[in-house]
């Protein structure tokens, strides 16, 4: 993975929100804020992003499970 030189982070972070989503963006907020803002808000975003979606399925396959 690469590393960001000037704040140190590692490209690996990414993987956080593309495999938790919003669990995984939030976590890389709050832990990389203080070194990269703009890179902490991105992965957020990314997280946000991947997350919404998912959350809609689910709100929409419990809305269906319950006609049965």
């Amino acid at each position: 993975m690469s590393v960001d030189h000037e704040k140190g982070i590692s490209g690996a972070w990414w993987l956080l929100p593309i495999f938790l989503t919003l669990v995984g963006g939030l976590i890389c907020y709050f832990v990389l804020r203080d070194r990269s803002e703009k890179k902490a808000r991105n992965m957020l975003y990314l997280g946000i992003i991947l997350g919404v979606p998912h959350i809609i399925m689910l709100y929409i396959g419990s809305d269906y499970l319950f006609w049965f």
